[in-house]
């Protein structure tokens, strides 16, 4: 599974768990939980930037 897969397949689950509905200390923890997930989802685009970057510059430097 490559790094924009794994971006994806989180995104669905955030998705599926934002339309849960709960209550109570369950509502806390979904929202901890959804937090979570974008965090993970912010900080893997970062790398595939930096990777996308990286890549683009090795390019250049090898033309």
């Amino acid at each position: 599974m490559t790094k924009i897969e794994i971006v994806q397949h989180i995104a669905n689950i955030h998705n599926c768990l934002a339309q849960i509905q709960v209550c109570g200390d369950g509502a806390i923890m979904m929202g901890d939980t959804l937090k979570e997930l974008r965090f993970l989802v912010q900080e893997l685009q970062k790398d595939i930037e930096a990777e996308n970057a990286s890549e683009e510059e090795q390019s250049k430097t090898e033309e």
